[in-house]
């Protein structure tokens, strides 16, 4: 991305990338997995932090203006959680929570009876402005005590198992809400070892107040999930029967 950058310029390095994947090659339709939040439904960008000031931006019908083929856009996330249902580790699972972690970020998608939580309610999953301390450190949203604020994977060893305290507490609470039959991890940037990925489930397990073993797994989609995902919500359509190849 440039220094500078307004929605204008943005949509127009969009359509330029988009331009050069198609020029040589049929398509069916178009994906679009971007940064949140995002009003799914209405394919609007809302107000993404520390992004160039862009506001309401419609994607979604600025692309469908553009191309002559189906455009369908959600949350880079519930895309990962997406692809983690048709052909990774969620396969055999009708929910469960997918949480993307990389370095400094991390993001959640939710699948219940087999369906995306953003398409039950029309918005994305924001697990990172979920307030866990009133009282706790400043977020960049402006709010205080966000669990994105409290997670710091880079700095330390102590600091990155301190992330996992509060990240597993913070998951076993969503556990008890949603009841997942399991939480899959994706780690691009390989910050997880296996001792890592044990101790959180350790962490959300113990705090579980059912007698069963929530599954902590780790991803089963290739390291490129987060570049390619947007493509899962055309092949999600056809699956559904609600686009053709032909």
């Amino acid at each position: 991305m440039p220094k500078e950058c307004n929605a204008e310029i943005l949509m127009n390095m969009l359509f330029e990338f988009t331009d050069d994947m198609i020029r040589e090659q049929p398509i069916v339709g178009i994906g679009i997995a971007t940064l949140g939040p995002v009003d799914t439904d209405n394919g609007i960008l809302v107000s993404p932090l520390l992004f160039y000031g862009i506001r309401d931006l419609p994607v979604l019908s600025l692309f469908r203006e553009r191309y002559n083929v189906p455009v369908y856009m959600d949350h880079h996330c519930s895309c990962i959680a997406l692809c983690e249902k048709i052909y990774g580790a969620g396969t055999c699972y009708k929910s469960f929570l997918q949480l993307s972690i990389a370095s400094g970020i991390f993001g959640l998608g939710i699948i219940v009876n087999n369906q995306l939580y953003s398409k039950l309610s029309g918005l994305s999953c924001e697990i990172g402005h979920l307030c866990i301390d009133k009282n706790g450190p400043a977020c960049i949203c402006g709010n205080r005590g966000c669990l994105g604020a409290y997670m710091d994977f880079d700095s330390s060893r102590e600091s990155f198992r301190n992330s996992l305290d509060v990240l597993g507490s913070a998951m076993a609470g969503l556990c008890h809400v949603i009841n997942p039959e399991a939480l899959i991890i994706s780690d691009n940037s390989n910050l997880f070892s296996p001792e890592d990925l044990k101790y959180l489930d350790d962490c959300i397990n113990q705090r579980l107040q059912d007698s069963r073993e929530l599954p902590v797994l780790l991803s089963a989609t290739k390291t490129d999930t987060e570049i390619s995902c947007g493509a899962i919500t055309v092949v999600n359509q056809l699956f559904n029967g609600e686009e053709s190849l032909y």
